[in-house]
Formats: C-alpha cells, sequence, structure tokens
C-alpha cells in the first residue's frame, strides 16, 4: 500500500505543482498588468517562460529589473507580465495554444462597469464570461477579466485550460484603453493626445527595412513644437544606441528611451554630422544593463536611419 501511495504521488506531483500557482489572480494597473509568480524548486526563468509564454530575457527579467546572470531562488516572488503575446481579451490566439482564466477581486461598492474600465474589456465580455445578471457585486466577488494563452505541449498551466465563452452583443464597443506607457514600476502618464505602446511592441530581432519615408523629421514633430513653446528647452550630446523596431517605417511614428525626462514627452535628436534630426516620444528610462554603459539615449531603427545611420552607436545632439 505505501508502494502505491508513493507511486501516485509521483504522478500527481507535476499537477499539485500547478495547482499552487493556481487560480491566476491579476495584479498591476494598466498597461502594467501582470501576475505573481513563487519561484519552486527547480524552476529558472526559462521554465517560468515556459509555463507563461513569455520571453524570459525580454519579458521578465527586465520586467522585475533582475540579472539574468544571478540566477533565481527558492520562494522569490516574481512578477510575470501579460503581455499582448500571452495574453487574451478577445478570443484570439496561436496554433497550439490554450486559456487559462485570469481573475480579478470586486472591491466593495463596485460594478461591472468600473471593473470593466479598469481591465479595459467591455461589460458585455465581463458578463459573459462570469455569467452576471445584476449591477451589484460583492466585495470580494472572483470575476474573470482575461485569459492567459499557454502552449498547450510546453506549460505547466495547460492542464486548467477552459473554453472561452463567446461574448454575446456583437455591436458592444470595447472600453477605450488609456493610454499610459510605463514597463518598470512607475505611475508615469503620457498626454491623451496619442497612445502609446509597450516598448516590447516596436523591438524586433530582424527587419528588412532599410530607408523610411522621407517625412521631415517624423509624426511627432508638431506635438513636440507645442510642447517646448514658450519655455526653455534643455540640451543634452552624447553617445546613443539604436533598438531594431517594427514601428516608424511607414508612418514615422519614432520612439527612443532615454532617462532625462519622462515617458510621454517629446525629443529632437540631431545628427551633428550631417545635421538631420528626428522626433521621437519617449517610452521609458534606458534598462541598466552592460550593453547601455556610455550612452544617453536608444534610438528606434526607423528614425535612425532617418538620420543617417543603419548600426552601431553614434554621436547625437538632444533637446527636450
Amino acid at each position: 500500500m505505501t508502494a502505491i501511495k508513493f507511486f501516485l504521488t509521483l504522478l500527481l506531483f507535476p499537477l499539485l505543482l500547478t495547482a499552487q500557482k493556481l487560480p491566476l489572480m491579476i495584479q498591476g494597473k494598466a498597461p502594467r498588468f501582470y501576475l505573481d509568480h513563487e519561484v519552486g524548486p527547480k524552476e529558472n526563468y526559462y521554465s517560468i517562460g515556459r509555463s507563461y509564454n513569455c520571453s524570459p530575457s525580454v519579458d521578465i527579467a527586465p520586467f522585475n529589473k533582475l540579472d539574468m546572470k544571478e540566477g533565481l531562488r527558492i520562494g522569490q516572488q516574481v512578477m510575470v507580465p501579460l503581455l499582448e503575446s500571452n495574453f487574451s481579451q478577445d478570443g484570439k490566439s496561436e496554433a497550439g495554444e490554450v486559456f487559462i482564466p485570469v481573475y480579478c477581486l470586486a472591491g466593495k461598492g463596485e460594478s461591472p462597469s468600473t471593473i470593466s474600465a479598469r481591465y479595459q474589456i467591455s461589460r458585455e465580455q465581463l458578463q459573459s464570461w462570469n455569467s452576471l445578471g445584476s449591477e451589484q457585486l460583492s466585495s470580494g466577488t472572483k470575476l474573470i477579466v482575461g485569459f492567459l494563452k499557454v502552449k498547450k505541449d510546453l506549460s505547466s498551466l495547460a492542464s486548467a485550460a477552459v473554453k472561452v465563452p463567446v461574448t454575446s452583443g456583437v455591436d458592444a464597443e470595447p472600453v477605450k484603453k488609456k493610454e499610459v506607457v510605463v514597463t518598470q514600476p512607475s505611475e508615469r502618464k503620457e498626454p491623451e493626445t496619442e497612445k502609446a505602446e509597450p516598448v516590447n511592441k516596436y523591438i524586433q530581432r530582424d527587419s528588412d527595412k532599410s530607408v523610411p519615408p522621407k517625412l521631415s523629421g517624423g509624426y511627432f514633430r508638431s506635438q513636440y513644437e507645442k510642447q517646448i513653446k514658450g519655455k526653455n528647452a534643455e540640451t543634452l550630446d552624447g553617445t546613443a544606441g539604436i533598438f531594431k523596431s517594427s514601428s516608424g517605417w511607414d508612418d514615422g511614428k519614432y520612439y527612443c528611451l532615454f532617462n532625462s525626462t519622462q515617458a510621454g514627452n517629446i525629443i529632437r535628436i540631431t545628427n551633428p554630422s550631417n545635421q538631420r534630426a528626428v522626433f521621437a516620444k519617449v517610452l521609458d528610462a534606458i534598462p541598466d544593463m552592460k550593453q547601455n554603459e556610455g550612452i544617453i539615449l536608444r534610438l528606434s531603427s526607423a528614425a535612425a536611419a532617418e538620420l543617417g545611420i543603419s548600426e552601431g552607436k553614434f554621436q547625437c545632439d538632444i533637446r527636450y
């Protein structure tokens, strides 16, 4: 009997580990939603990344301001970001992906309207996912607000997958998302005039783009001129780097990472060798990483191309 119990324990052990991580409870504020994960035995960045369908180096480590070389400790709390790649509120997924419910807890006096606004979903979605029939919610009510998308064959959470209910009311308008950019713990907000996106959306490993359209500095030029009107502009010069990006090649929407002003502001970057200038929106501060030592700016590849820079580091003058 003892041998049988031991054998059953071995069979159930992976499921027990998974059960410890469920239910998934959403944390943070839009657009910086995340899940809390407690590191278990033999877990590392890569196994956690497989479980939650996100990149350990691009998503998890930077989100937590961690150095992957230092590893993780058993019991360490890690924030797992909910991104377009692993979080669904529209029922869309890639081949081989399944859905795990992600919940929130209603606060005192909250209604479906306040919940849907906070988590950027329509009331119809919220009501469909949770079979709601009343405006009144009891404090502590657990509600589905989206779904973690995981790879069925890779994630330890896949056994908890569910079928996403179809939302009734096809003509329902989704809640307008707040236009906020934050990739590090912060409450910084950008102006309502232009929606910005997380840094990761624009970074790509390979780009076949080489020349952006001639846009006289880019889409954000007029916003920059309004921003500095009547103000004493700051200036800075130094070495800049580039991140490959899918943004800007067609629409001139240039982005950058910069430490000296807040996210959402527009800065002018000039190449002193040819006096070409572009106007880029600050997504966030430059991550504190070895490859960023000695640079004052990281600029999207489309913006760098308009400056006449194709790769590597370059000197620039900045005005903001």
